[in-house]
């Protein structure tokens, strides 16, 4: 029981700091100026590192999540979720480009 209010609490965390830190400050910006991407410049080519990072921080929770106990996985799960459901508030979210 205690592991699936730990699991909705964590949900709604991640939900809403991802709100207020991502989609909120994106809303405020008519212009599109500011959007949040990491692109390393190098010998004038794009690399966007934020795909690097992502998995990589993954990757590092999959090993941790061997050694951990339940109740921290769940709430890595939750945040991560609650993360994911925040990108569904943007129209665009399946709108892929290249």
């Amino acid at each position: 029981m205690i592991l699936i209010v730990l699991f909705v609490l964590f949900t709604g965390i991640g939900y809403g700091l991802s709100y207020y830190i991502h989609y909120l400050p994106h809303q405020n910006d008519p212009d599109k100026k500011y959007t949040k991407k990491l692109i390393l410049t190098w010998d004038s080519k794009d690399y966007h590192i934020h795909h690097w990072i992502t998995f990589s921080l993954i990757i590092l929770l999959l090993v941790l999540g061997k050694f951990s106990p339940n109740w921290l996985i769940v709430i890595f799960i939750g945040l991560s979720l609650g993360t994911i459901f925040e990108d569904f508030l943007f129209d665009n979210i399946f709108k892929i480009e290249i």
